[in-house]
């Protein structure tokens, strides 16, 4: 469905205007941003397997910052990063391991004396690093920053962004126009549809549409249930069985 066509349906249901453009009216305006929003929450609430996608970092391009990388804005949710480590032209990528704030400063404890040993300074915290090896740890501030425990600086100036490769939740465009088809599958209109319904009758209505709710629970109880492709184990397969064999 395109989001003219959304937005007619719930405004049929409301009793409301008759529209033939999003921008015909204030409601058919309200209700568009509903869905907007209501499509975000899906696709963060949901870790819907079609966006989750390899990408790269953001560098930080700052001499002073050479182990700051920033996460794309584009990207809800890191998994994993990876970072080629190879000092030519070809291709050795290697795990980075991702670690709360407390256990990266313990990691990071190196001796200040040390050649290859360098500070830096974030929102007034001073941050110890290695200027001669490749990265193994980061961590991950204010969810957007990425701090890194080492770089070469016989290599790069900086970490590269050409050189990270990460896998994650990413967030696609929303346009509000009226012939714009959410990047949804075909089964997962109906939650949706459901959702923003349910929303658009509660703010602009002070009503609840219990059809709509009761419908969005069902969506969202099929939707646990058939995420992936491959039915070979679900979730619960993977938990360990401590029964009798």
């Amino acid at each position: 469905m395109t989001l003219l066509q959304m937005v007619q349906d719930i405004l049929y249901d409301m009793d409301s205007f008759e529209v033939d453009s999003i921008a015909d009216v204030v409601e058919a305006r309200q209700v568009a941003s509903i869905i907007q929003s209501t499509y975000y929450n899906i696709i963060t609430r949901a870790n819907l397997p079609e966006h989750q996608k390899i990408f790269s970092l953001t560098a930080s391009g700052d001499d002073d910052l050479p182990i700051l990388m920033y996460r794309p804005d584009s990207v809800a949710k890191i998994d994993w990063i990876q970072y080629n480590t190879s000092e030519d032209t070809e291709l050795d990528y290697n795990y980075v391991t991702i670690v709360p704030l407390e256990q990266f400063i313990s990691l990071t404890k190196f001796n200040t004396e040390d050649d290859d040993v360098n500070t830096c300074t974030i929102d007034g915290q001073t941050y110890l690093f290695k200027t001669a090896d490749a990265p193994k740890y980061c961590t991950i501030l204010k969810n957007y920053y990425i701090l890194f425990d080492a770089y070469n600086s016989a290599v790069d100036t900086t970490l590269q962004a050409s050189k990270t490769k990460c896998f994650g939740l990413t967030i696609p465009d929303f346009d509000l126009t009226d012939s714009f088809i959410p990047d949804l599958d075909d089964t997962q209109f109906p939650l949706l549809l459901n959702e923003a319904k349910s929303t658009a009758f509660l703010r602009m209505k002070q009503m609840v549409d219990n059809s709509s709710v009761r419908e969005s629970k069902r969506q969202w109880n099929t939707l646990s249930g058939g995420k992936n492709v491959n039915k070979g184990s679900t979730d619960f397969d993977l938990l360990p069985t401590f029964g009798r064999k």
